[in-house]
């Protein structure tokens, strides 16, 4: 489940009551963010940092994130 996904969900329960578990239960669905550190657009990273051209254009922490960022393959 998307960010947009879940939040659309949400807008059509405001009208009846919830509980915490719902919400909870559902953040739990979203889709994790593709660190820089393991995206497909990073050219290299060294030292904690991730060096990334395309999107950001500069070093970054490897825990950061965007809204671009698409998973490596592995192999």
């Amino acid at each position: 489940m998307t960010y947009d996904e879940l939040l659309d969900k949400w807008l059509r329960k405001l009208g009846r009551p919830c509980s915490a578990g719902e919400i909870v239960y559902d953040l739990r669905q979203l889709e994790q963010p593709v660190r820089c550190k393991d995206c497909k657009h990073a050219e290299f990273s060294e030292a904690g940092m991730t060096y990334c051209p395309g999107i950001i254009g500069s070093w970054v922490d490897d825990d950061w994130f965007c809204a671009d960022g698409e998973r490596r393959e592995e192999g």
